[in-house]
């Protein structure tokens, strides 16, 4: 991915065979010799052939797996959660990869503690893992548990993106201003001397931009975002829908209804299963005055994952919306802990 030079400034303010003659006159005696070879030559090809086929049985269970969760991978991303589950879970105990989509698959369906067990029983030496588990945490609103994995991600991987961001993510929800400025500053940084291969790191990054820049007021950035930065994440993995999603948030907060509908649609188009996107949706048709959308939305989304905080926010804020106060209360009191 090119370099983004106009972050420079920001960068610097915070520093990839036998054949005889026929002879009626030859004993059978004669002919043994070249039977024997014969025989020993069909021998040796049979041992070779039975050898080769060892070592393609051997082969095979590697490249089924890797095809098993590049498949595994489509299916979640499409949210087609219990079918992706499927393939994950006979290799979560073997494979990060696995483990970290099995668990995205769980809690895609508000199975967050499943999903907590499902990484704790993998976690060891794998960043990945940690990190994942520091966000499962931080979701929850377990700050300590978070703050706890974070550290151990980042010690077995200082580049671990996802870490870095729940890192400055818990900086400011404990009112630590500086600190989070500083680290969602260095993802920028990181951004502008590497080079990426998966949309999702991007993701982390971009998060990261928009925080930053509104703090600082960077307006700019806005459209660094929406325009390169998003469908730089696109074109890495056509499938990664969290790109239309996150950027049809941005458009959302910047009042632009027509082209945050655009975005979000296209990554309901992607995942129709992405109850995150239904919440954006609602809200979207709040901006418009379309209640009865807004109300169908919610519960899409509450329908698909139980446990998403903030579609149980929405369902509540429509309630006092439609001056229903109980019910905003039974609302709030509904959604789980965890």
């Amino acid at each position: 991915m090119k370099k983004r030079t106009e972050w420079d400034n920001v960068r610097g303010r915070h520093e990839y065979e036998i054949a005889g003659t026929p002879d009626n006159h030859r004993s059978a005696t004669a002919t043994l010799p070249g039977t024997l070879i014969l025989v020993t030559l069909i021998l040796v090809t049979m041992e070779r052939i039975s050898a080769i086929f060892v070592l393609c049985v051997l082969a095979t269970p590697a490249f089924g797996a890797d095809d098993s969760l590049s498949e595994a991978r489509g299916l979640l991303w499409g949210g087609k959660y219990a079918e992706a589950a499927a393939i994950y879970a006979p290799l979560a105990t073997e494979q990060t990869d696995a483990a970290l989509g099995l668990a995205r698959c769980l809690k895609a369906e508000g199975k967050a503690d499943d999903a907590v067990r499902t990484l704790t029983a993998v976690a060891e030496d794998h960043a990945a893992v940690h990190a994942e588990l520091a966000r499962l945490a931080f979701e929850r609103g377990d700050y300590e548990e978070s703050l706890a994995r974070c550290r151990n991600a980042l010690k077995l991987d200082a580049d671990q993106l996802l870490a870095r961001w729940i890192r400055g993510e818990l900086h400011r929800t404990a009112g630590q201003l500086d600190e989070a400025e500083e680290i969602y500053a260095e993802l920028i940084s990181y951004h502008n001397t590497h080079e990426f291969k998966k949309a999702e790191s991007l993701r982390w990054i971009g998060l990261a931009v928009a925080r930053y820049a509104a703090w600082n007021r960077m307006s700019g950035q806005f459209n660094t975002l929406v325009n390169d930065l998003y469908p730089a994440a696109l074109e890495l993995e056509a499938d990664y829908w969290p790109a239309h999603y996150e950027t049809g948030c941005l458009l959302l907060e910047k009042f632009n209804q027509a082209d945050a509908a655009k975005e979000l649609q296209a990554a309901l188009e992607l995942n129709p299963n992405a109850a995150e996107v239904h919440v954006a949706m609602a809200r979207l048709a709040v901006a418009g005055r379309d209640f009865d959308q807004a109300v169908a939305s919610v519960d899409r989304a509450i329908q698909i994952n139980p446990g998403l905080l903030a579609a149980w926010l929405a369902k509540a804020d429509l309630a006092w919306s439609n001056l229903i106060p109980a019910r905003r209360s039974r609302c709030s009191r509904k959604r789980p802990c965890r």
